[in-house]
């Protein structure tokens, strides 16, 4: 439901007019100018509003077109007779306005004072004046203002406010208010985009977009496609904006609306200099001379979705063509020349060629837009390229995530292809496929078992390593995947995509076996790699999620931050936005910053649902998001999420398990299942110890020791000898504490862990530490290190975990009757919960007794209410 439109984004601007208005400054009005539709009368009439609210008296009128041929027409409801003497018409006006001395002050609003006839205009000129009211004016930048007004001007009397349209974030701000949930970030950017800030047009876009449906939700996220027509009211206003204009400036508007921004240079070619001169005098177009050639633009994006709408389907293809000509005559190389000048061609009177489409294909895999690769690719099939353009296909189909599509489609090449070469790079690349979009490395392992022979015999070992270590890097064996993979590397004789391939299992194995020392200079390879490869472009968010991952585990969350956000800018509206989102998520996560965590992971979910396949980012999107609202004492919405969610389709894909286990949980802790947690996560740390993963060991440990498991110490002082990074360190220490029952080792690994930035960790830390000191009869330490707890679970964000909830407002529980209670409030039978946790109904019969002696209640129901905030919420 859209709710009212409210004043976004404006604070500063309305701060100035109530100053003026208050008469703290030496102004007798202000003049807010700016172009249709970013906000003026809003503004003004909110100014007013305010104004009336303490007790000034106040006016509003505006000037019209019809209203401008008569004198006085502004103030006709004032004017009590029209006679023949104008100076007595305006003192009766001044005199109905101002009245007497003694009423309160008066403020008038005049929207649109341009518009103004000479007369109403004489009038706000005697207020300004002589000081009789305050004026707040609004008029239209660009547009000729009444003789009266420009003298005010002149004067110094009246200051000037030029309003310009919002910013991006402001306006993301103000659709979310109207819409009352958050928008995903690439849906935002494409209204800011089509808009520009300018709320009359982002209002009936917005209004339209929803009646019509293309306005959709999805886990509580608004998602927009973009465009796909405006609707006549939103065209009406557009076109207005535009006005008559002659024959060879629609011609200017039309070229821009194919193609913008276009360089000068090459516009001058297609159009007459003249009418683009005109068309930039009308404030219709744009010249920006900050690069380095002068380019022209439209002034407003929808000025090109009004002359798209209105130019026949045959002139749009002539001029396309057209555009397309002077591109190639300029003979600029640079990937996104060659995509503009291909998609013209294509959608002209002109015929691409299958190299062009295939070299157009390449350029848009550069920069990363696989959408538009794929589109080229297809092309470049039905133009007769052969099996180079069946292979670029395959390509941007996995990167699209359609790995069952890109493999079908190198299944029936590679049955037709008698080269043995290009049948084992066929099969490579099925590999990978298979490993990393299908999701299933044990195909992968069949598909490479098959070619053995054919890679010996070719020479190809190295290459059929690398897919191997990407195999086992995916299966969680990664000391297998790092000693192929730098195998494949150091021998050498591989393509680019190989040596990703390689480097991925590289940086995935170094993470795992603890070795993050040796993970940047691996993923610089890989990213100087992507910048000219189109094998390889498209490979670098992948490589980024995996370095970031390594970065993660080890505690280094500082890199982490860096690799994220030097991938956000470039991922935001291409195919890697979930990723992108992902990514953000992670780090948000890791650093405990839950609330944050939480928005960006559910804008990775919304936009992976509805795909022909979930996206790896997607439903890993949806784990992450599971443990961070169990963080947060959500276990309810956390249990809907994970019912949902399975990222072990393919078979032996286990590269994400102690992910898996850790969101597992952490849902099942927030739900007061304490011990069915700490053996969830230990067995999966008992799987990474199998697997020889010691860093994914640490990560499940730490998990285990947050929820109170003090067996854990012994191995994560082994650890801290295999495995770099300050996570184990702390981990070590904060378990060691906990099995001493040290408060102050306590706080000192709480200390640790808020250092490198993991502060959920931090805050169970120092919980543990109040509740030992309490145990102690420390009363001030106790005191101090709740404080700390406290602190740092604010900072978190609204953190909710076992340790928070046990130890700052304590219960005089044993940690088992806690868990029974918890339980109780879940719902839960005496005989579900004594089948949940393994034991008799009578022991649990027992333990709510002692619970209820304890705490000094007298029923299993006054149990359930005694812990304060339910955990089912």
């Amino acid at each position: 439901m859209i709710s009212a439109w409210p004043l976004t984004g404006r604070g500063d601007e309305l701060r100035i007019v109530r100053t003026v208005i208050a008469g703290d400054s030496s102004c007798a009005g202000i003049v807010i100018a700016g172009a249709p539709g970013v906000g003026k009368t809003r503004l003004a009439r909110e100014a007013l509003e305010q104004a009336r609210t303490r007790r000034c008296r106040t006016y509003w009128t505006a000037g019209t077109e019809s209203s401008r041929s008569v004198p006085l027409g502004a103030f006709t409801d004032v004017v009590t007779d029209f006679g023949a003497d104008p100076l007595m018409r305006v003192h009766d006006v001044l005199t109905g306005l101002v009245g007497g001395p003694d009423r309160p002050h008066l403020v008038v609003g005049v929207d649109d004072a341009h518009l103004l006839d000479d007369m109403s205009a004489f009038v706000v000129h005697r207020l300004v004046l002589h000081g009789l009211a305050t004026v707040v004016l609004t008029i239209r930048a660009g547009e000729r203002w009444p003789d009266a007004l420009v003298r005010c001007c002149k004067n110094g009397p009246l200051r000037r406010l030029d309003l310009r349209p919002l910013s991006r974030d402001d306006t993301r701000t103000l659709v979310e208010t109207v819409l009352e949930a958050p928008m995903e970030a690439s849906s935002a950017e494409r209204l800011w985009a089509c808009t520009q800030g300018n709320v009359l047009y982002l209002r009936h876009l917005l209004e339209d977009e929803y009646a019509s449906g293309r306005l959709t939700q999805s886990s509580g996220v608004w998602l927009w496609p973009g465009p796909s027509g405006l609707s006549p009211t939103l065209l009406g206003l557009v076109e207005a904006s535009i006005g008559r204009q002659s024959a060879s400036v629609c011609e200017v508007l039309d070229v821009l609306s194919t193609c913008e921004p276009l360089d000068l240079a090459v516009l001058r070619t297609v159009v007459d200099p003249a009418a683009l001169d005109a068309a930039e005098a009308s404030r219709l177009v744009v010249v920006e001379t900050d690069s380095r050639a002068p380019t022209v633009r439209l002034a407003h994006p929808l000025i090109g979705e009004v002359r798209r709408a209105e130019a026949g389907t045959l002139r749009l293809r002539t001029i396309r063509g057209r555009v397309a000509a002077a591109l190639t005559a300029t003979g600029d190389t640079d990937p996104r020349t060659t995509v503009r000048r291909t998609l013209l061609t294509m959608n002209s009177d002109c015929q691409a060629t299958a190299a062009t489409l295939l070299e157009a294909a390449s350029a848009a895999m550069q920069l990363l837009d696989a959408h538009l690769s794929d589109q080229f690719a297809r092309a470049a099939v039905a133009a007769g390229g052969g099996a180079a353009a069946h292979l670029t296909r395959a390509f941007t189909l996995g990167l699209l995530e359609r790995g069952q599509e890109a493999d079908h489609l190198l299944s029936e090449l590679a049955s037709t292809v008698p080269d043995g070469a290009l049948r084992l790079r066929i099969a490579l690349i099925r590999a990978g496929n298979s490993t990393w979009v299908e999701r299933a490395p044990c195909k992968a392992e069949e598909i490479l078992t098959a070619t053995g022979e054919l890679a010996a015999s070719l020479d190809r070992r190295s290459a059929h390593r690398a897919l191997r270590s990407a195999a086992a890097a995916a299966g969680g064996h990664c000391r297998t995947a790092v000693n192929l993979a730098r195998d494949a590397l150091h021998d050498g004789g591989i393509d680019d995509y190989e040596t990703m391939m390689a480097i991925w299992s590289l940086v995935i194995g170094l993470g795992d076996v603890g070795d993050v020392d040796a993970v940047s200079d691996v993923a610089a390879t890989g990213y100087a790699l992507a910048e000219g490869s189109f094998e390889a472009a498209h490979l670098r968010f992948g490589l980024g999620l995996l370095e970031l991952t390594a970065y993660l585990l080890a505690g280094r969350l500082a890199d982490a931050d860096a690799v994220t956000h030097r991938l956000y800018e470039h991922g935001l509206d291409m195919p890697h936005a979930v990723g992108v989102n992902f990514m953000l998520g992670m780090c948000e996560a890791a650093h405990g910053r839950l609330a944050t965590a939480q928005r960006h992971l559910r804008e990775a979910v919304a936009q992976s649902t509805g795909s022909a396949d979930n996206t790896t980012p997607g439903l890993l999107s949806a784990t992450l998001l599971v443990a961070t609202l169990s963080m947060s004492g959500k276990p309810s919405e956390a249990e809907r999420i994970l019912a949902g969610v399975d990222v072990r389709i393919g078979p032996g894909f286990a590269m994400w398990d102690p992910d898996i286990a850790a969101a597992e949980g952490w849902v099942r802790a927030a739900a007061g299942a304490l011990s069915e947690a700490i053996t969830t996560v230990r067995r999966a740390a008992d799987v990474a110890a199998d697997q020889g993963r010691p860093a994914r060991e640490v990560q499940c440990l730490q998990i285990a020791t947050q929820f109170g498991d003090a067996t854990t110490a012994r191995r994560l002082r082994q650890l801290s000898t295999v495995v770099s990074g300050p996570r184990v360190a702390a981990a070590a220490a904060h378990a060691t504490a906990l099995a001493g029952r040290d408060g102050d080792a306590l706080l000192e690994a709480s200390r640790a862990y808020e250092v490198f930035g993991d502060l959920v960790a931090a805050a169970d830390a120092a919980a543990h530490a109040a509740a030992n000191f309490r145990r102690a009869g420390r009363r001030g330490p106790a005191l101090t290190a709740c404080a700390v707890a406290r602190r740092l679970a604010d900072a978190c964000e609204g953190a909710s975990t076992p340790a928070l909830r046990a130890y700052l407002e304590p219960v005089p529980l044993t940690g088992r009757q806690r868990e029974i209670v918890e339980l109780v409030q879940r719902g839960l039978s005496n005989r579900e919960i004594a089948e949940r946790l393994g034991v008799s109904v009578r022991t649990v019969e027992g333990h709510l007794y002692r619970a209820c002696r304890r705490t000094g209640v007298c029923s299993r129901d006054e149990l359930g209410e005694l812990l304060g905030t339910h955990p089912n919420r």
